[in-house]
């Protein structure tokens, strides 16, 4: 049975996370685009993506973000707002623990980044 985040904490949250979660440092972003060798050829999947604090700025710099998060609230609210400012990078799919999701573009993940997965209890 797939999970539910019926009763979660977060629901009803996502333009407040959005909107007061504190962005990452620049220097933290460099640092990681730096130390793993990021750019336009690189396909990024972000776990855990909350508010997108780490897939928006590597955006700028690499070729794909696929931004991941369980809660369905926060990737349609990410979607949405996507599309409000013209923002076609990084792309969001909505997936608990209990569902497969199959990468359906030809082009490799080539970093994992799960900042916000790392975060959260289970």
């Amino acid at each position: 049975m797939p999970a539910s985040l019926e009763g979660s904490p977060l629901a009803g949250t996502a333009s407040y996370y959005h909107r007061f979660r504190a962005p990452y440092a620049q220097a933290t972003i460099d640092f990681i685009i730096e130390r793993y060798n990021l750019g336009k050829g690189v396909r990024v999947l972000d776990l855990g993506c909350g508010p997108d604090t780490i897939a928006i700025p590597l955006s700028y710099t690499v070729g794909e973000v696929v931004a991941v998060d369980p809660d369905p609230e926060i990737t349609s609210f990410q979607n949405s707002l996507g599309r409000e400012l013209g923002i076609r990078n990084p792309t969001h799919k909505n997936l608990n623990t209990n569902q497969r999701w199959s990468v359906q573009n030809t082009s490799p993940i080539s970093q994992l980044m799960s900042f916000g997965a790392l975060s959260h209890e289970t």
